[in-house]
């Protein structure tokens, strides 16, 4: 069993001071600890140096010498706040300089995919009374109803498109996409990959505008024919996906309207700890000035003991 250890402190005495220091390099400690998200740099409490003035009114049980210290701390403290404040306060603006615009392009994006997504629902395949749907492909001007029939007119119109935007975009190094036939009323488009590879893409004939959706996965071109009846399943797979790529364009235009009230809200917010900052600084400065007087006034004294000595 570890033997008690007692500390005794003196009533007006320098322990006050010394066991404020300690506080002080605590709170820094813990500051580190925390990981603030609004604090960068914590203050290095060693810079705070006693003067042999400000020692001897502490010895002597002035209380404005403690206070000075606690004050110090407070500073520190509502310095750093009022930083974070003007940081937010950087961010704020520069995000109020990009959002209209964000906000602008993804109400084009979101009106732009609800016509496709209206437009893809009006050019639904029929569902005739075996319960299969109708297919309609239309490639070279030939139209097929039959996937099987079509796969390889299909397969060859995809390595012909792939050659057409490779030679257009030789000169540039941005290879365009090249349309290819006509499917549930959208446009087909290849457009080259890399390593020889290439992606298929729907576009709406009806509007100049109009977003191209591409497939995630890339087609091998030396493979094309082997997919079969398979590339018109990747093309199903575009058009599902359309409803998702509706709802994420509409929750990004919520999330940035959002964003834009919030961050027009934080600009105009003044810093709420201000006064208490200038009440701070006041109450410091007076003790400052009081404490540089008394160190006037003692070496006044001194100099009568010399003179007295002499």
């Amino acid at each position: 069993m570890s033997n008690p250890i007692f500390v005794y402190l003196t009533e007006r005495s320098f322990d006050g001071y010394v066991f404020q220091a300690i506080e002080a390099k605590a709170r820094g400690f813990k500051a580190i600890q925390r990981r603030s998200l609004t604090v960068r740099v914590v203050e290095d409490v060693d810079e705070v140096v006693l003067s042999a003035a400000e020692a001897k009114a502490l010895v002597a049980g002035d209380p404005d010498v403690l206070k000075r210290v606690q004050l110090q701390t407070d500073i520190h403290k509502l310095e750093a706040l009022r930083a974070a404040h003007l940081d937010q306060q950087v961010q704020a603006r520069w995000e109020l300089k990009r959002l209209p615009q964000r906000i602008a392009d993804l109400r084009t994006r979101v009106e732009a995919i609800a016509a496709d997504v209206a437009f893809r629902d009006a050019h639904a395949p029929q569902t005739n009374t075996t319960g299969d749907k109708s297919f309609s492909f239309i490639v070279d001007g030939s139209l097929f109803a039959d996937r099987v029939e079509a796969a390889p007119i299909f397969a060859t119109a995809i390595v012909r498109g792939a050659e057409t935007s490779l030679t257009a975009g030789q000169a540039s190094g941005s290879y365009p996409s090249t349309p290819i036939a006509t499917y549930r009323g959208f446009e087909v488009t290849v457009r080259p990959a890399s390593g020889g590879t290439v992606r298929l893409g729907l576009r709406c004939p009806e509007r100049s505008d109009a977003l191209e959706y591409a497939t995630v996965r890339t087609l091998d071109l030396d493979q094309v024919s082997a997919y079969g009846t398979g590339l018109f399943q990747r093309l199903e797979h575009l058009l599902d996906a359309l409803a998702a790529e509706l709802k994420a364009a509409q929750d990004g235009l919520a999330r940035e309207e959002t964003n834009l009230a919030s961050y027009t809200e934080q600009l105009a917010r003044p810093f709420e700890h201000e006064q208490a900052l200038l009440t701070v600084e006041r109450e410091l400065a007076r003790i400052e000035r009081k404490l540089t007087s008394g160190a006037g006034t003692l070496r006044s004294a001194s100099q009568v003991d010399d003179e007295a000595a002499a």
